[in-house]
């Protein structure tokens, strides 16, 4: 069996069917054995192949040289000259004798059936944002017929486990034929891919003429959906996470445009200052995951993720990509640019000084993005002592950064929206309802009459707050009870030690209701939905809560399911508890 992640040698047809795994740091003979000596690569019993009939060995890339042998050497159809190293790539086919040979990187599979042959060459990962913008998760199909007649694919359809099915018309190909196939593009999968909130290895089936293949170990990795791989062929693809349309991005930049001056330097500051001043911002540190070659970003309404009492938090990736969105949002042209640090990497956000046509989506020289941009570190806008500066120490801060630290790359937004890369259709997120509105302000209010942390047992407060509410209703309260109860949990709520922050119980109730009330096409995050996420989230102080109540979680989901919405297909959504 060939090793995952080496380059091989396959015989596509003559007298027998090998395979050869290629280690770079060695160097092949490629002929045909004998009593008094054994190729490395032995295509015996191929009688038009010499002894040594030629060399292989990798040097930058693989190459391939005759040594005089008799009847000679192709590759790509071109005679190679004896003693002339001929370079070749994955999927150029050589010819030696009466064996036909291909070269096929680490990245390219083999599907055989029959006399046909495909080659398919997945990407590292895929997801919402390349499916969104029409890159498949297969870089690159090449159809062979291995067989001296002609050959007919009578039917090719390719599966993702769980997402979509693609088909592919039928064709007939020459003896030796070999072509290149329209991948397929899998837009039926991006609703799946919209609604996935973790990394999973998803099985890609193929089925040639009535035969079934299955592509794992590796499979094909789908990133979650706010995931962005830091691999270089997703680069540009980080445009797609700069939602200028996104109503919070909206409201921020029209905000910010109408006091602002009429320059981009203008405009960036009356951000950076809105965002500083009118704003609560947390450094907080990604969102968990489990992969060491990408990260999770949050999205604008989770970056921002209580308008009502102007409560946030991200990282700098975050944060820059939303100020690239309000600028984009109030027409000017941002930048992004990632630098290296000693042990991370680090987001500046910035914006040309001159408007102009933009062709390059990704900018590698440093010295030309800071002569000719204005930029600041995003980080500075937060209340986190560590970070928080004004704009005019921020912008200096990001030069020194441009001029000291190695240059990942830097993103130009408007560039990247020339090449087709657009914003991720999330427009249309769900937002916070007037009743959820109402009882997160409550669950805010309980919170700081008491000094408490803001988390699931002020939000439930907040609920039962709310006069003819779907929570008195389905715990059985009436309006005076409910009123006297929630005035009691709020006496007994306890200080928080040091400043007052939302806790991760109840930033996970906020998103997990919107992924709801998403999940069954719905525009507005309802009280339903609020409820739901709370009942599903583990929480030692809400079981608590709930018990002096006379209820459980159980309950409050059992009286959910028996809503129209659960009935129309929110039960998919209701799980057990998670532990935070």
């Amino acid at each position: 069996m060939t090793s995952a992640g080496a380059y091989r040698l396959v015989r596509l047809a003559g007298l027998g069917d090998e395979r050869w795994s290629l280690d770079p740091e060695s160097e092949y003979v490629v002929g045909r054995s004998s009593s008094a000596s054994q190729p490395d690569i032995d295509l015996s019993p191929d009688p038009l192949v010499s002894r040594t009939h030629a060399r292989l060995w990798f040097d930058g890339g693989w190459k391939l040289e005759d040594r005089g042998s008799r009847h000679g050497t192709k590759v790509r159809g071109v005679d190679c000259t004896a003693g002339v190293p001929f370079e070749i790539r994955s999927g150029d086919e050589i010819q030696l004798g009466e064996s036909r040979l291909v070269l096929l990187a680490p990245e390219v599979r083999r599907v055989v059936t029959g006399p046909l042959q495909l080659e398919v060459t997945l990407r590292p990962a895929t997801g919402y944002a390349p499916v969104a913008n029409r890159l498949s998760p297969i870089e690159g199909l090449r159809l062979r017929n291995t067989s001296s007649e002609e050959a007919v694919l009578e039917g090719l359809s390719f599966s993702i486990e769980g997402l979509a099915t693609e088909e592919i018309a039928p064709r007939s190909l020459g003896a030796g034929a070999c072509v290149d196939l329209v991948p397929p593009s899998f837009e039926a999968a991006s609703r799946g891919l919209q609604t996935q909130s973790e990394s999973m290895e998803r099985t890609l089936r193929i089925e040639m003429n009535g035969v079934a293949h299955e592509l794992r170990d590796p499979g094909l990795w789908c990133l979650a959906v706010n995931e962005w791989s830091c691999r270089p062929e997703w680069w540009p693809l980080l445009a797609s996470f700069v939602l200028p349309n996104h109503p919070a991005v909206v409201e921020v930049a029209s905000a910010a445009s109408a006091s602002a001056g009429a320059e981009p330097r203008d405009l960036l500051r009356g951000l950076f200052d809105r965002l500083a001043e009118e704003w609560r911002i947390e450094y907080r540190l990604e969102a968990p995951h489990y992969a060491t070659d990408s990260q999770k970003i949050r999205l604008p309404d989770q970056l921002l993720w209580d308008g009502a009492a102007r409560v946030g938090g991200g990282t700098c990736l975050d944060l820059a990509l939303f100020f690239a969105a309000a600028l984009e949002s109030a027409g000017a042209q941002p930048l992004v640019a990632i630098v290296e640090l000693e042990a991370s990497r680090h987001a500046l956000v910035g914006c040309w000084n001159t408007p102009g046509p933009r062709l390059e989506p990704v900018l590698t020289g440093a010295e030309r993005l800071a002569r000719l941009a204005t930029w600041i570190d995003p980080n500075a806008c937060t209340r986190d002592p560590g970070h928080r500066q004004d704009f005019e120490t921020s912008a200096r801060r990001a030069l020194e950064l441009l001029a000291t630290r190695p240059l990942m790359f830097g993103l130009d937004v408007v560039g990247a929206r020339q090449e087709g890369l657009l914003p991720m259709p999330l427009g249309g997120e769900p937002q916070l309802g007037a009743d959820v509105v109402d009882a997160i302000a409550a669950a805010h209010a309980a919170a700081q009459a008491t000094g408490a942390p803001i988390g699931t047992v002020p939000l439930l407060i907040g609920l039962l707050g709310r006069p003819g509410g779907l929570t008195r209703g389905l715990l059985g309260l009436g309006e005076e009870e409910a009123e006297g109860k929630a005035r009691e949990l709020v006496g007994g709520l306890r200080p928080a030690r040091g400043d007052v922050q939302a806790t991760r119980g109840y930033l996970s109730v906020l998103a997990a209701a919107r992924a709801r009330a998403q999940s069954v096409g719905l525009h507005v995050v309802t009280e339903a939905n609020l409820l739901g996420a709370l009942a599903a989230v583990e929480s030692t102080a809400l079981d608590g809560a709930l018990r002096w109540l006379g209820a459980d979680r159980e309950r409050l989901r059992a009286g959910l399911m028996e809503l129209p919405e659960a009935r129309a297909g929110e039960s998919s959504i209701f799980e057990a508890p998670r532990r935070l």
